[in-house]
Parts: structure tokens; sequence; C-alpha cells
């Protein structure tokens, strides 16, 4: 007898395809996350079946596919090719180490020094030279508590003067921050799953906060209406793919600077909308996996504007973001993209930032498409990249990691800066810097605009514990 099969042949592709994309991109651990994550979905995708029915379409699921989950970050080399620009350990140097052409603590006897003749007095001894003071790791400038679960991706952006944060989590909720007090300001709630990514843009003349979840929908919210009481109104919810959205931006189209909406999906598409009717404006269609990230930006050989998508496939894709055409693929990484950041350096050349599991960042010219540099130092997956101004003027990316760290790098040059840590502090899931990078010519009255004020943080980081660190760098 043949066994009627109940599922929809779509809803199973469909689903299929979100499992894919999640366990590609290391969103789920193991098979029960997966599981938690695909009825939510379900319950979304397909509306008239009963709770019995999702779960009998996600078992299904489940069981057609050897669904593989990422292991631990694997351990760095013992003797790496590339060694990192700058050492992740105190501890003294053994008896091996080489240390200007002699083995420190080595057995090794050394020829015996010659005795100054009896007759002459012993020479003075100049004062011993004090050995340098050991720098103090930075210290965070602030902590802020609140979310209960991961944050998985925050933005700076600016309401009456304040300059505020706003944080997305994996307890499907977004808190806004004034940056300077650290005092919450909201917490929106709507979000049916992980909120993934959190925008600002401007549209109208007015502020809007653009958030994305795994309930496939993008929300809109209007901080510029916040009111002490009521807090943040929400403007509208987008159901704009057939999987998670991953990923929100805003940018800029044509001479006229009309605001543009970007979206990327674990559907493995990313799309543009126009944020002010909502109308979908082209899809971008060319990843053979999730798409993590999503950048807007420009050329500098032509003023085209330019979208960026990185991907768990390990590759990044430039579009034109006016005719969706593709310009170039990016590769050469060894593992998921995880996050793509565009900036400019101090010569004012465009470059495009890129993390990825693979332990490295990589920065790359989207005019030429030409590799730069390759960014070594984390001995865990890079999760998050962000590219901002210092307080001195540089232009600096920052890197957060699985192995609990925040490190910079000169944009211009790659140097390494020194890594930020904190006892007590997990994972770093998300990083953003509260200044874009402005060369100082466009600063006012010497100052980042909006954002060198007393008590201001420049750097905020995000940890799988929910917590939020604010930096002073």
């Amino acid at each position: 007898m043949l066994e009627i099969v109940p599922w929809p042949p779509d809803m199973v592709a469909a689903l299929t395809r979100v499992a894919r994309g999640l366990t590609v991109a290391r969103t789920v651990a193991d098979v029960g996350q997966l599981r938690t994550e695909l009825r939510v979905i379900a319950a979304v995708l397909w509306q008239d079946a009963t709770s019995q029915e999702h779960d009998s379409l996600v078992e299904h699921v489940l069981s057609s596919h050897d669904w593989a989950f990422p292991a631990s970050p694997p351990p760095a080399p013992q003797h790496p090719v590339d060694p990192p620009a700058i050492a992740t350990s105190t501890s003294a140097v053994t008896a091996a180490t080489v240390v200007d052409g002699e083995r420190v603590g080595s057995t090794t006897k050394k020829a015996p020094a010659k005795k100054a003749p009896a007759k002459k007095a012993p020479a003075k001894k100049a004062p011993a030279k004090k050995a340098p003071a050991k720098k103090a790791p930075a210290k965070p400038h602030r902590l802020l508590h609140g979310h209960r679960k991961a944050v998985r991706s925050m933005a700076f952006g600016a309401i009456g003067g304040r300059l505020i944060l706003a944080t997305g989590s994996d307890d499907q909720t977004v808190r806004v921050w004034d940056s300077a007090s650290g005092r919450s300001l909201a917490t929106l709630e709507g979000h049916g799953g992980v909120v993934r990514s959190v925008a600002f843009g401007a549209t109208g003349g007015r502020l809007i906060l653009a958030t994305g979840g795994d309930d496939q929908t993008v929300r809109l919210w209007d901080p510029d209406a916040w009111d002490p009481a009521s807090g943040i109104p929400h403007l509208a919810a987008l159901l704009v793919h057939d999987g998670p959205v991953t990923a929100v931006a805003f940018g800029e189209l044509g001479s006229a600077r009309h605001p543009l909406l970007a979206t990327g999906s674990a559907d493995g598409t990313a799309r543009l909308w126009d944020p002010d009717t909502a109308r979908q404006l082209r899809a971008l269609i060319g990843h053979d996996g999730s798409v993590t990230s999503v950048v807007c930006g420009e050329l500098a050989s032509a003023r085209w504007p330019l979208v960026a998508t990185g991907s768990a496939d390990g590759t990044l894709r430039l579009w034109r973001a006016d005719t969706g055409q593709h310009l170039r693929t990016l590769g050469g990484h060894g593992g998921p993209v995880t996050s793509v950041a565009f900036g400019t350096t101090n010569a004012g050349q465009p470059i495009i930032a890129a993390g990825s599991d693979d332990r490295k960042a990589r920065l790359w010219d989207p005019d030429t498409g030409r590799r730069l540099r390759n960014l070594r130092g984390h001995t865990g997956a890079v999760t998050s990249v962000a590219i901002g101004s210092a307080r001195d003027g540089r232009a600096l990316v920052a890197t957060g990691s699985d192995d609990e760290t925040v490190r910079m790098w000169d944009l211009d040059t790659g140097q390494p800066l020194s890594p930020l840590t904190e006892d007590n502090i997990d994972s770093v899931t998300s990083v953003a810097w509260a200044a874009p990078h402005k060369r100082r010519s466009q600063w006012v009255d010497g100052a980042r605009p909006g954002v060198d004020k007393p008590g201001q943080a420049d750097l905020a980081a995000g940890h799988q514990g929910g917590t939020v660190t604010l930096w002073r760098v």
C-alpha cells in the first residue's frame, strides 16, 4: 500500500533550504536547537496546518538528511606558518626561546668573561635602567546588562543630539540604550525568533531602525518618536524572505540619494527595497549558501552605489545597487564569511573588510577585487567586523571572535593594536563603532560629529551571554 505523504513538497523544500543555511552558517549547535528553529519557521510558512503537522514536517526534514553541526573552533597550530602579530599569552619565555641571537635559559655554557686587570680600580657601575612598565590592558568603559541571551548585532544612531545604541539578541528583543549613560531607553518586542541584525538609516528626513530575524520579517521602528513612557513606535513588519533574515543595511541610490534598504537571508538571496514604500527593487541571486552579511557603499572609480554580500559559501559578492548587476566574486576564505564591513582609509581609498570562521579577517579593494591584507591573530572564528574612527583620527578595523577578544587594526597599514579583553566576558558575537570613519578635514571643531562628548564610548561589543561592553579607544 502506498503511503500518502502529508507534507506539501514546496514546504519540504523551503524548510530543508532553511535548515541547510542554519547549519552551514553555524547558527545552531545541535539537532535540538535546529528542531526548535525549524518548528518556529514551519509555523510561519505553513499557517493553515496544525502544530502536529508542523512537528511531523520538521521531523521529516531532520530525518531526511545527515545534518552536520559545528564543532568547537580547532586549536591553534603549535608551529603556525604565519604567527599572530600580537602574542595572546603573557607567560614567561621558555628555555628554548631565542632573544637577540641567544637561547634564553638554555643549558649551553657561555665563555667566561675576561677579568679586568687587578691594578685598575673597578669601574663604577652605571645605574641600572628600569624596565619599561608594561601597559595595562584596556578596560571596558561600561558594561550593559539586560539581554538574556547572545547579542547578535548592534548599531549606533542619534536622536536629538543623543548617541544611541541598538542591540538585537537571541532573546527575540531589541534594546535601545543611551550610549553615554548606559541607560536602557526602550525594549522593542515583536519578532517571533532570534533578532540577527539591526541597522539605522534615514528616510523622509527621519531616523529609521530596521531589525531582521528568524521569523523571516524585517521590522521598521521610529526612534525619532521615542517617548520615555511609551518607548519607540513600531512602523511596519515586512515579510521579505523565504528564510531567516540574517542581515539588514541602509544605503542610498542615485544623485538624489534616495534611501535604500538591503536585506540578506538564509534562503541564499539578498534583496533591495525602497523603505518608504516597502517595494522590492531587485533580488541579488548567486550565492550557494546562506547570505550572512550585507553592507552598502560606493566605488572610488565610479559613483555607483555598491552592495557587498558575504555568505556561508565562503565568498563575497559585489553588486551594483542601481541595476543589480553582479560585478565580481571575492574568494579565499577557508570557511563561511560571517561579517562584512565597508569603510575608507585616511587616503580616501574604499575598503571592504570580511571576517570568517577560518580565524582571519581580510581587507579588499572593491574597485579591483584585489586582496590587500590578511589580518591574523585570533584563535577562534571571527564573528564580526566593523570599520570606524578612533579619537586620534585613525581609521581602524575592529574584529570580534569566539576567542573572547576584540582586536583592532590600522586600516591604512594593517598594523595590529593591543587586543581588548575583560575577565568573565565570553565569546564576542558582534562589534560596532560609534563613528564611521571620516578624515580630520571632515571633523567639526576638531571633534568627530556627534561622538566626542563626555562619557561617550567609541566601540561596542556584544557577547554570547547577553552582555554588551563599551570601550573608549
